[in-house]
């Protein structure tokens, strides 16, 4: 089974982004009562986030369309992370709540970072099984 590997990073990274929305009560909290919009973009994005990993996981006999779901989920989870440094970067920029900042935003904002890195080892992973068997089939 070429497709262990791959399905554990996808299944790591969909665990580490359920982590973030689990812990993220700092981001809910803190940054939430600022802007207002947070909490539903940072719940839209990362419940896509991990569902497509998810669903990613169960294409393994269809290669090519789980390396677009990955890339799909790669994309969606940098506009988490996008979405997450800037309103950070605005928090730090307003002065009357540059110092409202708890470390825990930063510590929670690992968790997709770390995310997107299992996706990227996953997509780069599935990419090598793609030429694997293209270069078994060149062989028969």
């Amino acid at each position: 089974m070429i497709q262990r590997l791959q399905s554990l990073y996808l299944l790591f990274a969909a665990l580490l982004v359920v982590l973030f929305l689990v812990l993220g009560e700092a981001w809910r909290e803190v940054v939430g009562a600022i802007y207002p919009w947070l909490t539903p973009t940072s719940l839209a994005l990362g419940g896509l986030t991990a569902l497509l990993a998810l669903m990613s996981i169960f294409f393994y006999k269809d290669r090519k369309n789980q390396a677009k779901v990955a890339r799909v989920a790669q994309v969606v989870n940098l506009a988490l992370v996008g979405v997450l440094v800037g309103c950070l970067v605005a928090l730090g920029m307003n002065e009357e709540a540059a110092g409202l900042i708890p470390t825990s935003l930063y510590l929670t904002l690992l968790l997709p970072i770390a995310a997107y890195a299992f996706l990227l080892l996953a997509k780069r992973g599935i990419d090598k099984d793609i030429a694997l068997v293209r270069s078994m089939d060149r062989l028969r």
